[in-house]
């Protein structure tokens, strides 16, 4: 029988260094780990055997390790027209090692997770935020990335320069706030978002290409000293993105 104990540990240092350009402005850099444990799982069936041959393995790994991610991020953060307008900019990248992925064994239709390939992501953030009237504000933001393996396996299928699986390339969103005063004790607030989400790739049997997709949500309502009540409406248009594909595997173990 397998072993199913596992343990494992690690650390997730963080440096950040920040200089004041004015009272209004300023800008920063970070550099920090982030940490998954690993685990242990169970083994496949013997009519596996085949799959894992082609994969150099007689046995599915007992455990997968822990896999890490160093990310760099430098940025600026800024306030204009007496904090009327803000903008706040970055840009980082990440690298990604000891992945932790799902490999499949194609013909006896049986899954196990190893630690496979290394990833990095490189992209930017932009936000802004305005003030146009008293209780009416804008808000607006706007990511790219280019998140891809950096080192080909065969266990995976995935090569070097391949897209990771559902990452969108373009990220946004955008909202549109009201507040004001209805007596000493009320404030009516109200709220319009829309997000959108780029498309992606899923690697499948055949990479498969998830188109985007804009979701927008709505809010009215009452707030108090103590307390608040709201009506909302999310998804007001009724879209329905796919927003993953799951290839069909049986299992005969």
């Amino acid at each position: 029988t397998d072993d199913l104990s596992s343990g494992s540990k690690g650390s997730t240092p963080m440096a950040n260094l920040s200089y004041n350009l004015s009272p209004t402005s300023m800008v920063y850099t970070t550099a920090a780990k982030g940490f998954r444990e690993g685990s242990s799982q169970s083994g496949v069936g013997s009519n596996c055997a085949a799959d894992l041959a082609a994969l150099g393995l007689t046995r599915v790994p007992a455990r997968y390790q822990p896999d890490t991610v160093w990310s760099y991020e430098a940025g600026s953060k800024n306030r204009f027209f007496d904090n009327a307008l803000t903008v706040n900019a970055a840009a980082y990248t990440q690298k990604w090692s000891n992945v932790q992925s799902l490999v499949t064994l194609p013909n006896c239709g049986s899954l196990y997770i190893d630690n496979v390939g290394e990833a990095e992501a490189t992209g930017f953030e932009l936000e802004a935020g305005m003030r146009v009237t008293h209780g009416l504000s804008l808000s607006f933001s706007v990511g790219h990335v280019r998140a891809v393996y950096t080192r080909d396996d065969a266990r995976t299928g995935t090569t070097r320069g391949q897209k990771l699986d559902g990452v969108a390339d373009w990220t946004g969103s955008s909202d549109i706030r009201y507040e004001q005063p209805v007596n000493e004790a009320y404030r009516l607030l109200a709220n319009l978002g829309l997000s959108y989400t780029g498309s992606s790739t899923v690697n499948v049997s055949e990479k498969k290409r998830l188109a985007g997709y804009t979701l927008v949500d709505a809010r009215i309502g009452l707030k108090a000293k103590e307390w608040s009540v709201m009506l909302f409406a999310d998804n007001l248009t009724n879209r329905r993105p796919v927003t993953g594909i799951v290839p069909a595997l049986t299992s005969n173990a």
